[in-house]
Parts: C-alpha cells; sequence; structure tokens
C-alpha cells in the first residue's frame, strides 16, 4: 500500500513538473515571436469613453518604444499596462501574449453615474467609485447632470469622499436604482448649502427635497403626488414640490 501511495505520488509530482516545463517553455516561445495583431477588447459597460481608435494608437506607440532594440520581438507588458492606465477613463488593463503572438489587451472602463457642471465653468464626471473622471471630447455619457452653487465643491475628491459628499452620492445612487426615478430625474441642483432641487424630465415643476437625507420618505412622497394628485391636478398645475416637510407634500 506505501509503496503504491509512493508511486502515484512520484507521478503526480513528476506531471507537475512536465506541466510546468511546458507552459515555461509555451510562455518564452510566444513572448519571443514577432509581434502578430494587435486585439483590443473593450468592456461592454454601455459607456465607451474609450475611443478605440485612439487607443489601439496609443498600444501601437507603447509597443514600439518596448520593442528590444535587437531582437525586435519583446514587449514588456507590465510596462505597457502601465502606460495605458493613464489613458482617459481606463480604468483596468490586462495585457497578454495569444499562441499565434498577438497582443491582447483587455479593458476596462471607469463608469460615470453623474456628471458636474460648476458655475465656474469647470465640470467633470463622477465615477461608480467616486472618483472624479475628465469630461471627454469624443463623448457625453447620458448621465443625471449636477448644477448648483454647491456643485463646486463636488470638484474635489476629498470633498467627494467625505460626509457630505457621500450623502450626495447616496442619493444619486438611489435615484439610479430606481427604474421610474432613474428616467424621471434628469437634474440635480445644489444650493451652497447643500439644499437639493430635483428636475424632472416630464413636467414643468421644480421639486424641492431639502437636504440628501431621508430618502425613503421623501421619494414615498413624491411618488404619493406622481401616482395620486397628478392623475387630478395634471402635470402643469404646479410649478413647485416641497418634500422636506415632515407628514405632508407641499405643493404651489
Amino acid at each position: 500500500m506505501v509503496k503504491n501511495t509512493k508511486t502515484i505520488v512520484t507521478i503526480t509530482l513528476s506531471a507537475i513538473a512536465l506541466i510546468a516545463i511546458v507552459a515555461l517553455a509555451t510562455t518564452e516561445w510566444v513572448s519571443n515571436q514577432e509581434i502578430g495583431e494587435v486585439v483590443v477588447n473593450l468592456d461592454e459597460s454601455g459607456n465607451h469613453f474609450v475611443d478605440e481608435t485612439g487607443l489601439r494608437k496609443a498600444i501601437l506607440e507603447v509597443v514600439e518604444e518596448s520593442r528590444d532594440s535587437v531582437t525586435n520581438k519583446v514587449v514588456d507588458l507590465a510596462l505597457l499596462e502601465k502606460e495605458l492606465l493613464r489613458y482617459s477613463f481606463v480604468k483596468e488593463v490586462q495585457a497578454s501574449r495569444d499562441i499565434q503572438g498577438n497582443l491582447v489587451i483587455d479593458v476596462q472602463q471607469d463608469e460615470p453615474i453623474a456628471r458636474v457642471m460648476a458655475t465656474s465653468g469647470k465640470g467633470a464626471y463622477i465615477s461608480r467609485e467616486r472618483n472624479l473622471l475628465p469630461l471627454s471630447k469624443d463623448y457625453t455619457a447620458r448621465v443625471m447632470l449636477i448644477t448648483g452653487s454647491g456643485a463646486d465643491s463636488l470638484l474635489s475628491e476629498t470633498f467627494l469622499k467625505g460626509k457630505k459628499g457621500q450623502k450626495i452620492s447616496k442619493l444619486i445612487d438611489y435615484v439610479n436604482s430606481d427604474d421610474f426615478l432613474s428616467l424621471q430625474i434628469t437634474q440635480l441642483e445644489i444650493s451652497k448649502w447643500m439644499g437639493i432641487t430635483l428636475h424632472p424630465q416630464v413636467g414643468h415643476h421644480r421639486i424641492e427635497f431639502g437636504k440628501a437625507e431621508d430618502f425613503d420618505r421623501k421619494f414615498a412622497k413624491l411618488n404619493t403626488f406622481y401616482e395620486e394628485i397628478v392623475p387630478k391636478k395634471g402635470w402643469n398645475q404646479y410649478k413647485t414640490i416641497k418634500l422636506q416637510f415632515e407628514g405632508q407634500i407641499v405643493c404651489k
């Protein structure tokens, strides 16, 4: 029994060693091949900030810089990944070589959840990870717009990730996660004192939300307005809907 066990262990270790040798040889062979095509795989997030043509050009430039001056074959994949992470809206990059020698670049893009337009004229996107992303000249994401004198504060990642900024981020997440609200609420106007006014897609009214708190209670009242008051009074009867008062909806 012991002898059989030793035999099995010996065979297993030999197999592992053989696999390791083959893998190492394959990796060495692939890395020494001439570079074939450059294959760029962009994620399917829906917000395609990364322009594939521009990204491919950037990759080719880094590839040329990474070629070995003697063999003209080797690309430093770690360097390539590092360089491409500097490309706007690139969140993660994985570079590899396939068995045919093609250079395969898998790119995951940052996902914006809102667009900030400050009174200063400056702007940025807020990513799902609460980072600020520069505006793109090639693409505009269809996300919630944030305006008002308080919007300027959101252009600071320190503020954005602080207590007040987190409350506003949670409000954005709340709206974006709701099927109706994500379509109806298109703009958040933030005052200097962090008071929030919601601007809807349908209707000519303003929705005074107050501070970014008590989401369930306030949006329950907004649902009551749309489900019970609008069918009776119509969409254009009121110009202002106030949700910040306890136990009541004020319509003017």
